[in-house]
């Protein structure tokens, strides 16, 4: 799902954890995970005490491992993670503080990523990408301000990274 480091929450996530990876293994399609990640509660809004920051990557703390994946990322000015896919999972993310910023690529005839769009989203946001979604996520926002996400895949993935230089999907 994201790139960086990734560590199991200790101690045990709050209820409703568990509850929202119930639901999101329900999820029978991106616009379902979307939805559940925008009617989030706000018992779940508040998970900076979960954040980690590393410079240049996202840094990213498991607060469930499982059929689905939920990820708290602290994104620091500049971060930004490699282009890649989830792997055949359905994922979204939502921006809890900062402003993130979405590349989407398409592969060109030589396999490798070319950029068809980039867009900015607020807090409160929420970014979907289907199985096949090819884009890097990140903060280009102000030197001071760090960004942090949610983010769920289902079921759990196994990102593939591409290249933007010879060698297309690793």
């Amino acid at each position: 799902m994201t790139t960086g480091r990734r560590q199991i929450a200790t101690p045990l996530p709050p209820l409703e954890i568990d509850r929202l990876a119930e639901r999101a293994q329900g999820c029978a399609n991106v616009r379902e995970l979307q939805a559940l990640l925008e009617q989030l509660p706000p018992s779940l809004l508040a998970l900076e005490r979960f954040a980690r920051f590393d410079a240049g990557s996202a840094s990213g703390f498991a607060l469930f491992e499982g059929s689905v994946q939920i990820v708290v990322c602290g994104w620091l000015p500049g971060a930004r993670s490699e282009i890649h896919d989830h792997g055949g999972a359905l994922c979204a993310l939502r921006v809890l503080s900062g402003h993130a910023t979405d590349i989407r690529y398409e592969l060109d005839r030589d396999g490798l990523p070319t950029e068809v769009s980039r867009d900015v989203y607020l807090p409160g946001s929420v970014i979907a990408y289907r199985e096949a979604d090819i884009h890097s996520i990140g903060n280009e926002g102000a030197a001071s301000e760090a960004l942090l996400t949610l983010d769920i895949c289902a079921p759990a993935s196994s990102p593939r990274s591409y290249s933007s230089g010879a060698g297309g999907a690793s």
